[in-house]
């Protein structure tokens, strides 16, 4: 029997068929989604772009979700009611410890901001 799969699931897939990946002259890839301000991805392999993209929608959903931020309609997917924030919480099991009304000067204050919530969540 195949996995089930949820909304938040086809959401963040959704939403990975609209990333741009690029190689990146040093070596290695970077990738981001015209549809989710804010996110960038980057990886030694193209596997580890696209991992590290993927675990970024998840907190970039979540994230935008909890604090109430209007999410795109994605292929017909809108988390926007109620009931689809509800899902985002269910799915992604609350938001981490002082996520809540924080905002960053940047892009750098932002992803030290996320390695330190995973480092929390370890």
């Amino acid at each position: 029997m195949p996995p089930t799969t949820s909304i938040v699931d086809a959401y963040r897939a959704a939403l990975l068929h609209r990333a741009a990946v690029e190689p990146l002259e040093e070596g290695g890839f970077a990738a981001t989604v015209p549809d989710a301000p804010g996110i960038v991805a980057d990886g030694d392999t193209l596997e580890g772009c696209v991992v590290d993209l993927l675990q970024r929608l998840e907190r970039w959903i979540k994230f935008w979700a909890a604090n109430g931020y209007p999410l795109p309609v994605i292929d017909g997917i809108d988390l926007n009611s109620d009931e689809g924030r509800a899902l985002v919480h269910y799915h992604a099991g609350g938001e981490p410890a002082g996520v809540a009304g924080r905002f960053f000067a940047d892009e750098h204050q932002l992803e030290a901001a996320f390695d330190e919530w995973d480092k929390a969540a370890s």
